[in-house]
């Protein structure tokens, strides 16, 4: 677990090493499966998702640790002119990741 990972995996309680059991997440649609380390980036993406969010730090982190690993990812960033206005990031497949 590089340091990144490890402050993402820090910031969600669990310890390094930690799996708490959950799958990977599903291959892109006609696409290639993804490596371990993007699976890395990708599941904290998910998982933040679903909370209701990240800190500003995190999302700083995990935008750093996608693009590290291949994973595009962007923000954080708003869209004034469009329904999604607050403030958010995007980690490959998971759009819209609230920034608290």
């Amino acid at each position: 677990m590089n340091g990144a990972q490890a402050c993402l995996a820090a910031a969600q309680g669990e310890e390094e090493g930690e799996d708490k059991g959950r799958d990977a997440p599903p291959p892109p649609p006609g696409g290639q499966a993804n490596d371990p380390d993007q699976d890395a980036a990708i599941r904290p993406a998910r998982d933040a998702k679903n909370k209701g969010g990240l800190s500003a730090g995190e999302a700083e982190a995990l935008v750093e640790l996608g693009n590290s690993v291949g994973v595009p990812s962007n923000g954080p960033e708003s869209h004034p002119d469009r329904p999604y206005t607050d403030p958010h990031i995007h980690v490959g497949p998971v759009d819209h990741i609230p920034v608290k």
